[in-house]
């Protein structure tokens, strides 16, 4: 994989397209490889740099707030836990956070 391949961003819309109506996903404004950090890369989420993780986070807060969405779909744990326990409160994002595995597993339950 080169850098410039998006093919990996394309395999998990895939993936999602399986268990959503993908008349109802939303991109965020940035996206693919012009997509802003959470804020906890590198392994910062359980790192002490509260207020760094935040303020970089905050870019990521705005493009969740402008999709109008209200679940959010994380690939990565420290995204996850960066978007649902750190910038979810502090923005006000009124959104459900879940791994892209958890919609596969909720698509895989059947109604009776």
């Amino acid at each position: 994989m080169t850098f410039g391949d998006d093919s990996n961003f394309e395999k998990a819309r895939k993936i999602i397209s399986y268990c959503i109506d993908m008349q109802n996903f939303r991109e965020m404004p940035h996206n693919r490889l012009e997509a802003f950090c959470c804020g906890a890369g590198a392994g910062n989420w359980p790192g002490p740099f509260e207020k760094e993780k935040t303020e970089h986070g905050s870019f990521k807060a705005e493009d969740i707030r402008a999709t109008g969405a209200d679940l959010v779909i994380a690939g990565c744990s420290n995204c996850r836990d960066q978007i649902m326990k750190n910038l979810k409160p502090k923005f006000q994002l009124d959104i459900e956070v879940k791994y892209i595995w958890e919609m596969v597993a909720d698509a895989l339950i059947l109604e009776e």
